[in-house]
């Protein structure tokens, strides 16, 4: 059947009305979906990523990486910023159109009887995907938590966790130890598990699991030192080196920010821990960090004025971004340009971006369920930060277009603002 542009939109609406069935927070659903198509994940090898920030830039590093060590490469990754097909990609193409009507045509039997989830019916689909292209690894993010995401039915090659945060506490714990018990939920038995996490009652936990289920463990900060020579909104210029290889490599990652860098480091080192599996040389790392683009992640959409568009959306993201724009902004000229969704900590993310902004533009529009523009509003103005709404991407437009040239704005705090800003924000 030939796939229509109308017929296309009109599946991708049935496939976003599979939210309204919420989070399944158990493994059932997508088992059941898994076995009526062949349990298709059980086909291929993997990396498997979990965390609270940085798990999306780490795998697109590993995939950019081993893209350059002439591996067929797949990723799985969400949510998307504009097209649904962003979440689903083999060596940086992402799936077509036609192929996602195929799945969602073979699957609807399926989705009739067992009432899935949006996330659940996408991931099998990226798992049928990935196995379809018959790649030759598959690097796979976490949607949520990690001990019963729905991504949780690989048995990796081995298991990354970035760094913990508290975020999703409603479901994933108000603790740093309880979120970072579900994220050890992707640890296997036998299976390595790297991270890139300081807090000591997190790594408690992460060296428990692996006790108990006969893993290796490795902190990156336990072995890999690493210096900044130059940061700035391209990229950064580093170099680290190891306690068994004290001669530092010289790297440019083109993500800004000194997260990004640890998240460099954090996809290095699992690689390393992977030697025996995966051969990478120095120049497929260096080509791979080099050419990763992974947009809304301190990224300079434009210049004159300048507009940085961000996706950091807890305490944590923010407080990281901040660290970084500090040395490279002006307080005094910039406009924060904000939406956040509700269950977010708005209060601390608010008090922290006023730290950098003389006004704010609080974003009135229904994009997921946001908290109200004039709540945050209201919470800007305790910090003697001036604010005003808008309800529209071509309201923003006008706004910056008639904005001093010299200013700088920076819109985050959502994947819902940043997609509509790539999708309509078109500045002179």
């Amino acid at each position: 059947m030939e796939t229509t542009e109308e017929s296309y939109n009109a599946l991708l609406n049935r496939l976003y009305g599979l939210q309204r069935a919420g989070i399944k927070y158990t493994l059932e659903n997508i088992q059941q979906l898994l076995s009526y198509i062949g349990n298709p994940h059980q086909q291929l090898p993997s990396i498997h990523l979990a965390g609270t920030n940085g798990k999306g830039s780490t795998a697109n590093i590993l995939a950019a990486i081993l893209r350059e060590a002439g591996y067929k490469t797949g990723l799985y990754t969400s949510p998307h910023l504009i097209n649904f097909t962003e979440r689903i990609r083999v060596n940086g193409t992402e799936i077509t159109p036609e192929a996602v009507t195929q799945f969602m045509e073979l699957i609807q039997p399926a989705i009739d009887e067992v009432k899935p989830s949006f996330f659940e019916v996408t991931t099998a689909m990226a798992f049928w995907e990935l196995a379809r292209q018959e790649v030759d690894i598959a690097v796979i993010e976490t949607g949520l938590g990690g001990r019963l995401d729905s991504t949780n039915v690989i048995t990796p090659l081995i298991s990354v966790i970035t760094p913990i945060g508290l975020d999703h506490s409603d479901y994933l714990g108000d603790t740093l130890e309880l979120v970072a018990a579900e994220k050890a939920g992707i640890i296997k038995t036998g299976i390595p598990c790297i991270t890139s996490n300081r807090d000591a009652g997190v790594l408690k936990v992460f060296q428990k699991k692996c006790k108990d289920n006969h893993s290796s463990f490795r902190n990156i900060f336990d072995y890999i030192e690493y210096r900044i020579l130059s940061e700035e909104l391209d990229g950064s210029h580093f170099h680290y080196w190891t306690n068994t290889n004290p001669e530092p490599e010289s790297h440019f990652l083109s993500l800004a920010g000194v997260h990004q860098v640890e998240n460099a480091l954090l996809a290095i080192g699992t690689l390393n821990m992977l030697s025996d599996k995966v051969q990478v040389s120095f120049k497929a790392i260096s080509d791979g960090l080099a050419s990763v683009n992974w947009p809304g992640r301190l990224d300079l959409f434009h210049r004159d004025p300048e507009v940085i568009i961000d996706v950091s959306h807890n305490s944590e993201g923010i407080a990281r971004t901040i660290a970084f724009l500090k040395e490279k902004i002006e307080p005094e000229h910039t406009t924060t340009v904000l939406l956040l969704q509700q269950g977010k900590p708005y209060q601390d993310i608010v008090r922290q971006l006023s730290e950098i902004s003389s006004d704010a533009v609080l974003v009135d529009m229904p994009l997921g369920k946001p908290v109200p523009a004039e709540q945050l509003m209201s919470e800007f103005s305790r910090y003697n930060v001036s604010g005003s709404s808008i309800h529209s991407i071509a309201e923003l437009q006008q706004k910056i277009n008639d904005s001093v040239k010299t200013g700088t704005w920076l819109i985050i705090g959502s994947h819902y603002l940043a997609g509509e800003v790539y999708n309509c924000l078109h500045l002179s």
